[in-house]
């Protein structure tokens, strides 16, 4: 329903957005990065970060974890270096994913809890455990 009243829109930054977000929730991770990609076209600073870590997620999704490292890198979210970490760690690079996940946890903490994006608290957590993972071998 929303696909269709979004096509009677004009092709705006936010509508493009908006629709990426519509592919993302039925799994599209592929038309949904199309999408957050057209809506790069006049962004800028916090909402460029903003594409570029949600078009990290939809490669993440589609398995292409190398270019969603490249996406999150460009992010300079705080949750974009926590998946950067992660993408580091499921290439296989231990030696990268571990000073990543360190500075996320240390970036993380500084913040105030008010502060967090949704699910940084969660990428916190999880960012813990794969520390402990990595020193239990």
């Amino acid at each position: 329903r929303n696909l269709d009243l979004l096509a009677m829109e004009p092709e705006t930054s936010e509508n493009w957005m908006h629709k990426a977000h519509c592919y993302a929730m039925v799994g599209d991770w592929k038309t949904a990065r199309e999408c957050f990609t057209e809506a790069k076209t006049d962004a800028e600073g916090s909402t460029l970060d903003y594409l570029n870590y949600q078009i990290g997620l939809c490669l993440e999704n589609c398995g292409d974890h190398r270019y969603a490292a490249k996406y999150y890198e460009k992010s300079n979210r705080i949750d974009g270096l926590g998946r950067l970490a992660e993408m580091a760690h499921l290439m296989g690079f231990p030696q990268f994913a571990r000073p990543l996940f360190l500075q996320f946890l240390g970036d993380a903490k500084q913040e105030a809890p008010g502060t967090y994006v949704s699910h940084t608290k969660h990428l916190v957590a999880h960012a813990e455990r794969r520390l402990k993972e990595m020193d239990n071998g």
